[in-house]
């Protein structure tokens, strides 16, 4: 009975999480008078949710990228609806899509995301390997059962864990070094980016796709391969000499600063001008300026 009353718990209190997420966006979307409103719908992780950012609604991508574009185009309401937050998969991207495009009903669509799939507590997949057992989807889907794994995973890297802006954990010192790491998950993400994309392109709706300032090379090429059987629009932010470029990092070395965000905004500009019939077709004239 005890064991029932917690999970039940962590599932209220999970909802709570996602009400809370779901009422910014909803606050987001207001209709200006005498102005079309063009949504910017973001599927995200961290990076996109604007971690470590002591002002995320303002200085994260998704909000620079809308600031653009308002002082662009004044008769136009673009509004940001990032659904994007810490920990997200693909797989949790995926299981929720259709109901996020049918809630919201966006005219472009960005996707970030693809590095979360490689931890084994957020990645149902990796969770069979990080037991050796064949774990059946509902036990996976046991809130309980995901907070004993991240409790394992937590002590048995403690050393490597410090305290970050308004108390997030950083991991640190993170290994890139594919030797140290099971990429089986690659396929299986692989098959859930494309079930993302599909359902994007099957509503018309143009999107583009993102990758990161570093990662694991499994992840670059997983993102590459689906971008590319997608003929989809990409922006490749991998950086070439990381360490000159220290100031793009937040202090975690991981997720981009202020500085980083603009980096990123400024290359997704980019990509927007140089295909604006595209990504502006819900607009009657497909103009920026």
């Amino acid at each position: 009975m005890t064991l029932i009353l917690f999970e039940v718990s962590l599932q209220v209190l999970g909802l709570g999480v996602t009400f809370f997420t779901n009422r910014d966006n909803e606050t987001a979307i207001t209709q200006t008078a005498g102005k079309k409103i063009f949504k910017i719908l973001v599927l995200g992780e961290s990076t996109s949710y604007g971690m470590l950012l002591k002002n995320r609604l303002q200085d994260a991508y998704p909000y620079q990228v809308a600031k653009f574009l308002k002082d662009k185009r004044r008769d136009i309401d673009f509004q940001v609806i990032n659904l994007s937050y810490p920990g997200q998969t693909s797989y949790s991207i995926a299981n929720t899509l259709e109901r996020n495009l049918k809630k919201y009903k966006p005219n472009l669509v960005i996707c970030h995301f693809g590095v979360n799939d490689s931890d084994p507590v957020l990645n149902p997949f990796l969770q069979l390997k990080f037991y050796h057992l064949s774990i059946p989807t509902f036990i996976k889907k046991i809130k309980t059962f995901k907070l004993i794994t991240l409790s394992y995973l937590y002590f048995k890297n403690r050393k490597n864990i410090s305290q970050g802006l308004e108390g997030q954990f950083i991991f640190e010192n993170r290994a890139l070094n594919n030797g140290q790491h099971d990429f089986s998950y690659v396929e299986e993400s692989k098959k859930t980016y494309h079930q993302i994309l599909s359902t994007i392109k099957s509503q018309n709706i143009p999107y583009l796709m993102l990758s990161y300032f570093h990662t694991y090379e499994n992840i670059f090429t997983l993102l590459a391969s689906v971008q590319k059987e997608n003929n989809a629009h990409y922006v490749n932010l991998k950086l070439k000499d990381r360490e000159k470029l220290q100031d793009l990092y937040a202090e975690d070395l991981w997720h981009p600063s202020i500085k980083g965000h603009t980096h990123i905004a400024r290359k997704i500009i980019q990509l927007l001008k140089e295909n604006t019939p595209y990504f502006f077709k819900a607009l009657q004239d497909k103009k920026l300026e």
